[in-house]
């Protein structure tokens, strides 16, 4: 069985795109290696943003604070740009910048189970990331996602820029992907197939 989200059961499975703006946004444990934040900013260093905005939600690394000093020092253009929130732990906050964001970007060197994945896609985003053990079972339709090379920068770069400069895919379809994660991510789907493999009787509340 896989790991899950929880969401409020009376929610409605449309997505309003309206709420979606100019954002690219990822959620990690800023610096480490397993993240690859280093490159990350690289690639942002390359593009041309217009009226992006980035946002960079997580821990920050204690040795990697220099290494963002250093990078403002060098692009001082860009810090009205891309923004270090640090750690979020109010969950509903931090749905409200999955909701309009328009880009989740998860340029791992590894993952095991990108939870924040199934978070971002549930939320409407479009999703750039790299290939993990679970990429197949979280993103399995094609058109929610560009699979990138987590060590080529370039990569990294140029799938950023194809959708500032031309929108999201015409075949984006955010409600489809919605209700995916609603019928197999979500804990109460996984709790009640846990159930039937156990034979366990359901409760109903």
């Amino acid at each position: 069985l896989p790991n899950g989200i929880q969401i409020d059961k009376d929610e409605d499975l449309h997505f309003d795109v309206k709420e979606k703006q100019n954002i690219i946004l990822t959620v990690s444990r800023i610096g480490t290696i397993q993240k690859n934040t280093e490159r990350f900013l690289e690639s942002l260093a390359q593009l041309e943003l217009k009226d992006w905005k980035v946002y960079l939600i997580g821990p920050i690394e204690k040795d990697f604070e220099p290494k963002i000093e250093l990078f403002f020092e060098k692009y001082p253009q860009l810090k009205n740009k891309i923004n270090f929130t640090g750690p979020i732990s109010d969950r509903q906050l931090l749905f409200d910048y999955f909701k309009k964001a328009k880009v989740f970007c998860l340029p791992s060197l590894w993952e095991s189970f990108g939870l924040v994945t199934i978070e971002a896609l549930y939320s409407g985003c479009y999703i750039v990331t790299s290939k993990s053990a679970s990429t197949q079972d979280i993103l399995p339709d094609p058109t929610s996602r560009t699979i990138i090379d987590p060590t080529n920068v370039t990569e990294i770069r140029d799938a950023l820029q194809k959708i500032i400069d031309s929108g999201l895919p015409n075949d984006f379809q955010p409600d489809k992907n919605r209700k995916f994660i609603n019928d197999t991510f979500t804990w109460d789907k996984i709790t009640t197939t846990l159930g039937t493999k156990l034979n366990l009787p359901l409760r109903h509340e």
